[in-house]
């Protein structure tokens, strides 16, 4: 947010209540699902009990927590993005696309949910779980790729989500601070596109909430087991779907060491 602007609403803490809350109430459905022991797990009073100041609090931790592992694919698909766009054209196809594999899943998610029963197979929960992060690690592992340049006589390594990071941070200081005047049309761009992006994320994040959501109702729904019986499941489940993210941080590393050895 702007410093001195006033505009309350652009503030990340304001962008980031609503999927907490939705997050929240998220988690206040999953743990009134017919499953023995969730509510003792995870601190919760039974169902009709009504919830304390203390419970409202850890609810709404939880709620946050659940919003932010819920929005770890959009730390993919922010660190892969120069896949998706080539000089203000859109690049990918429906195949390599972040946001038509997210509507697909989304939506076979709701299917599974929609169908889910006791002795129905998990599996399939599975299966796209880690087809989806199966195609997040290959956008990562395709930007991170080390290619061969030459400039100025001299043979350089680097990899496309450097190559697009530089020239993104040298676009926005020649862009962005050159001209001394607050009001540059550069600045309202800039401002424009970023709040665009933003509040764009707070319904990705909401979207991918209710997916996450579907996919472990989807589990504790197929099962007549006690919580910590399907807790393994659970657990295997947000296992997958975090994966990417953890490599998210090994591309970081490589960026920074790249930004070292460069000559620039």
């Amino acid at each position: 947010m702007n410093q001195g602007s006033g505009r309350w609403w652009e503030n990340y803490a304001v962008r980031y209540f609503m999927p907490s809350v939705a997050g929240s109430i998220i988690v206040l459905w999953i743990s009134s699902i017919d499953i023995t022991g969730i509510r003792e797990v995870i601190l919760l009073p039974e169902a009709g009990e009504g919830l304390s100041t203390a419970s409202l609090v850890l609810l709404f931790l939880y709620g946050n927590l659940f919003c932010y592992v819920s929005s770890y694919p959009i730390l993919g698909f922010h660190a892969t993005r120069v896949l998706d766009f080539d000089r203000n054209s859109i690049r990918a196809s429906p195949l390599t696309d972040a946001y038509c594999w997210s509507i697909a899943i989304g939506l076979a998610s709701f299917l599974f949910a929609w169908g889910a029963h006791p002795g129905r197979s998990t599996v399939p929960c599975f299966l796209l779980v880690g087809t989806f992060a199966l195609f997040q690690v290959f956008r990562l592992l395709v930007v991170m790729r080390l290619k061969t340049s030459t400039a100025d006589g001299n043979e350089n390594f680097s990899s496309e989500a450097y190559d697009f990071g530089e020239r993104l941070a040298r676009t926005r200081v020649r862009k962005s601070f050159y001209s001394l005047n607050a009001q540059d049309w550069r600045t309202d761009y800039i401002d424009t596109y970023r709040h665009l992006r933003e509040h764009g994320n707070s319904a990705f994040i909401f979207f991918l909430e209710l997916v996450l959501a579907s996919l472990i109702y989807s589990i504790a729904a197929s099962s007549d087991s006690e919580f910590q019986d399907l807790f393994p499941d659970i657990g295997v489940l947000l296992a997958i779907w975090c994966m990417p993210a953890v490599l998210v941080h090994w591309s970081g590393q490589q960026l920074e060491s790249e930004f070292s050895n460069s000559k620039g």
